[in-house]
């Protein structure tokens, strides 16, 4: 099958965001691994004596900068991980909606007949401030206007009544539908409500089964989950705007593909 050229807009908003849990990955993959390191190695500057003292004294330099005054390294390393991964899922839950929104503003500047839709023509703006602002940042203002009818739907729903408005949404399978949903409601919890569970997350995930004012336990394995998650909605939300541009294969989307096999190894 003969792989055509989709327009130069199309995809890099995806291909940024898968870029970017690439980067997530190998982030939380290097600290966690350092961390531990440092931790079961408390004489690791001795060991790396023979390398030289300037070697030693740096070395040293780090651990006392990670555990000072003697703190305890096991305490320490539970709540480290834990900060790094709900840092990880902040981030997580910011390249998706970041992808989103970004294509589509990228949809509405290079398709005209996007600006003549019902929902775009209702929307009520000052046109003083609309005059002043270039062409991106008007397309922006147009979108929080959209915006303003999803407030309250969680998971891919944030997303998907927009996309639909568009004629991009499609169905979602049901895990990856799961855990993002899952994720923007820890992302909140972690944002929020200092890590600890609140009424609304306890009803709404129940396989944490956890009780209002407890503290979460992030693991490896959540992070793992939700970085899937994201990639495999995004690689999603990328072929049905390829279908829609009337290409069925191409090399971006292989690309495309090629990356978020990189973002989801563990």
């Amino acid at each position: 099958m003969k792989k055509a050229d989709l327009p130069a807009w199309a995809l890099p908003t995806f291909q940024s965001c898968i870029a970017q849990l690439c980067d997530i990955r190998r982030v939380l993959t290097a600290s966690t691994s350092g961390l531990t390191a440092v931790a079961e190695s408390p004489r690791l500057g001795q060991d790396l004596a023979g390398f030289g003292s300037k070697v030693e004294t740096r070395v040293r330099s780090y651990a006392k900068n990670i555990w000072p005054q003697g703190e305890n390294s096991k305490v320490d390393l539970r709540r480290d991980f834990q900060l790094l991964r709900a840092s990880a899922i902040v981030a997580l839950w910011g390249a998706l909606e970041v992808a989103i929104e970004d294509f589509l503003i990228a949809w509405m500047l290079n398709n005209p007949s996007a600006l003549r839709i019902e929902a775009l023509q209702k929307t009520k703006i000052a046109l003083a401030e609309y005059e002043v602002l270039d062409r991106e940042d008007r397309m922006r203002v147009l979108f929080r206007e959209l915006e303003r009818s999803v407030i309250g739907k969680q998971g891919v729903d944030c997303f998907e009544p927009m996309l639909q408005i568009f004629g991009l949404s499609g169905p979602v399978e049901a895990e990856p539908k799961k855990a993002i949903n899952e994720l923007q409601h820890v992302r909140n919890v972690m944002v929020h409500r200092g890590g600890r569970a609140d009424r609304r997350f306890v009803e709404a995930c129940h396989d944490w089964k956890a009780r209002v004012g407890e503290p979460l336990k992030l693991s490896g394995k959540h992070c793992s989950q939700y970085r899937r998650a994201v990639a495999e909605y995004v690689l999603t939300v990328a072929e049905r705007v390829a279908t829609r541009l009337g290409v069925t294969a191409s090399l971006e989307l292989d690309r495309l593909r090629s990356s978020r096999r990189t973002a989801v190894t563990r």
